[in-house]
């Protein structure tokens, strides 16, 4: 079918953000918010349970971009590349599940990460946290809301910045009433409208394709090496996903929230990892519609292939249906964002101005910021850029973070100043060695020396900036004689008490 009128697109943006702004507004009514403290804005502390955390997890995570990366990646590594994307998607998941429960066994009073930073390694890593997780939460931001821009894109033709300022204005409506509670609490009606349309899509758009038997016949004709599990190329970029996705999540304050707002350790495990058995094969059937758009012959499609697919199939009412499911599912990941960035407001900035340390003070900042913080995602948006590519350069400085910050959770002997020096050991090297823009092989080392060995790549980048952290780490641990006291973090819970669903 043709493209779909620009106006019908937008009206169907615009319905389905106020019908979730009407629902976020109606959570925080019913909840109230006329009393609400900095800390109920950005916690929402021990107030749900399991199920809930599985639904709220699950939506956070399966924002707009799992419409686009997947498949784009599938493209051009195969199926040893989605099953990376799948596994290292889940992967996170399952981290929450056993370093959820320890922060907030060492730490039961926190906030979130940068909070941990602090306290436990000071000024230098602190910051750098903190950098890498604005860092993290912007780029998340930008990628969501460039989401929506192209699912205008490929119905009309024409990408529309006026359909991501639409989105961003109803994520923000309602959060900015009622924090993370209402992100929360819209989650589970998000994930409900997610869910059965994700599921149409799937069977609209591989019907179309004529089967899983037909896209594989194409696929032995057209690029038969992307079936082919021992593909080194699918293989590696399957590996760095699986690296680059694990530890950059790692960094997102949205989980972070989450693991505080359980009502109990028992509910950050069974929350987190009934998420990570949903979202594992979701990513893994929206990955097969890069490589049917490969089988039908046009590859150059595959990033937008279940759309093209679905508006081929459907007449324009029930395409219409895909949009719905691309709002739902960017709002969903739009007010956890939204809400992350307003909690490391009211965390962080009061150290440096002690004046918003008071409740309704640091209330505002938190409002303010996050629509302040929204502006430049918003510009970005605009500009077009690759999701992939705005993903994968924020998962190589949390590749290099990780084992500096997540090591002093548990090791004693363990300063501020050896994360950071390992830390810069290992974005120094790991972007090196990281692809550029156009997905080519010349990145900054070969620019310096032309060397072959020098050419760049992802697992290249992943691995470098993941291990070398870990090689230094270690070395300076070993001639470290200072041991930290955890009780400075606040006092033990290891045994917190489970609290009925």
């Amino acid at each position: 079918m043709d493209a779909l009128g620009s106006a019908t697109v937008l009206a169907t943006v615009a319905a389905t953000s106020a019908a979730f702004l009407a629902l976020g507004l109606a959570i925080a009514r019913r909840h109230g918010t006329a009393r609400l403290t900095a800390d109920d804005f950005v916690t929402a502390r021990g107030q749900i349970g399991a199920s809930t955390a599985a639904a709220t997890v699950l939506a956070s995570m399966l924002g707009g971009w799992i419409l686009f990366s997947p498949a784009e990646s599938a493209a051009v590594g195969g199926v040893a590349t989605v099953a990376g994307y799948a596994i290292g998607t889940a992967a996170p998941l399952f981290a929450y599940a056993l370093v959820g429960r320890r922060l907030r066994s060492v730490m039961p009073a926190g906030r979130g990460l940068t909070e941990f930073a602090h306290r436990r390694y000071g000024g230098v890593m602190y910051a750098v946290t903190l950098g890498v997780m604005l860092a993290v939460q912007l780029i998340f931001l930008t990628a969501g809301l460039s989401a929506v821009a192209q699912i205008v894109g490929t119905l009309t033709g024409t990408p529309s910045p006026l359909a991501a300022a639409i989105v961003l204005a109803a994520a923000l409506g309602y959060t900015l009433v009622s924090g993370l509670r209402g992100s929360i609490l819209t989650d589970a009606v998000q994930i409900a409208v997610v869910l059965p349309l994700l599921a149409g899509l799937v069977v609209v758009g591989f019907t179309q394709a004529g089967g899983l038997d037909a896209v594989s016949a194409g696929l032995a004709t057209e690029a038969p090496h992307l079936l082919d599990w021992t593909y080194g190329p699918g293989v590696e970029t399957g590996i760095a996903l699986v690296l680059a996705i694990l530890l950059a999540e790692m960094f997102n304050q949205g989980y972070w929230q989450r693991v505080y707002a359980a009502r109990s350790a028992g509910a950050v495990v069974r929350g987190f990892l009934a998420g990570a058995l949903v979202v594992l094969p979701v990513i893994a059937i929206m990955g097969l519609f890069g490589l049917t758009a490969v089988a039908l012959g046009r590859a150059e499609d595959a990033p937008v292939a279940a759309f093209l697919l679905v508006r081929e199939a459907l007449p324009e009412g029930f395409a219409l249906l895909v949009v719905v499911l691309g709002v739902a599912l960017i709002i969903s990941s739009l007010d956890s964002l939204l809400s992350a960035l307003s909690s490391l407001l009211v965390i962080d900035l009061p150290r440096a101005l002690p004046s918003l340390r008071e409740d309704r003070r640091a209330l505002t900042l938190a409002r303010v910021g996050m629509i302040v913080l929204a502006i430049g995602p918003m510009i970005g948006a605009a500009q077009g850029y690759s999701i992939f590519y705005l993903l994968l350069f924020a998962d190589l400085i949390c590749a290099a973070a990780a084992f500096p910050v997540f090591f002093g959770l548990w090791a004693r002997r363990w300063s501020g100043r050896q994360a950071a020096v390992a830390f810069a050991c290992g974005l120094v090297a790991g972007g090196l060695v990281f692809i550029p823009p156009d997905f080519g092989t010349e990145g900054l080392l070969f620019a310096l020396t032309g060397a072959d060995w020098a050419t760049a790549s992802l697992l290249k980048a992943f691995v470098i900036a993941t291990f070398v952290p870990v090689v230094v780490g270690l070395a300076l641990h070993a001639r470290s004689s200072t041991a930290f006291d955890f009780a400075r973090l606040g006092p033990r819970t290891d045994t917190a008490p489970e609290i009925a669903e």
